[in-house]
């Protein structure tokens, strides 16, 4: 299923879309944690990696300024 998404390209959220979906209907709360869970992590490997590269981007400049000083 992996390299099906591969295949499809990045946009394809479907698989993501049903699993939020089925866990909304889930019975068992450890379902709907672990997804919580997931997508959470998700959100925050997202966060820190946007971070990351604009820190990587930006750190020639900031370096300037702070070695002028």
């Amino acid at each position: 299923m992996a390299l099906n998404a591969l295949v499809k390209g990045p946009t394809d959220a479907k698989p993501l879309s049903k699993l939020v979906f089925y866990a909304k209907r889930a019975r068992h709360a450890s379902i709907k944690w672990s997804v919580t869970v997931v997508a959470a992590a998700g959100l925050a490997s997202t966060v820190i990696g946007v971070a990351a590269a604009g820190m990587l981007m930006w750190w020639p400049r900031i370096d300037a300024v702070f070695g002028a000083l």
